[in-house]
């Protein structure tokens, strides 16, 4: 992952990662899209975190981002609504 190093106002060194790093966008990279569809669909992290070809360390990291974490809960709570809304 490349990284571009800054300093702010006050002088304090920062970084700017590349796409697969979200925190500072609202948009969802392809991957976390497809992390969140088999975190709904398969039996554990570890499977799920396999089918979308990513390591478990990205998806804790991931976990970490709010606009994924915020992606993430939408679609589970989407999910229980239909299925309640079902029976």
């Amino acid at each position: 992952m490349s990284q571009l190093r800054t300093c702010n106002k006050e002088g304090r060194s920062s970084s700017l990662s590349n796409e697969n790093d979200m925190q500072n966008s609202d948009e969802l990279t392809s991957k976390q899209e497809k992390l969140i569809a088999f975190l709904l669909t398969e039996k554990t992290i570890d499977e799920a975190c396999t089918q979308a070809g990513i390591n478990v360390t990205t998806y804790w990291r991931w976990m970490q981002d709010e606009n994924f974490l915020h992606e993430y809960w939408k679609m589970r709570r989407g999910i229980l609504e239909n299925t309640v809304a079902k029976l």
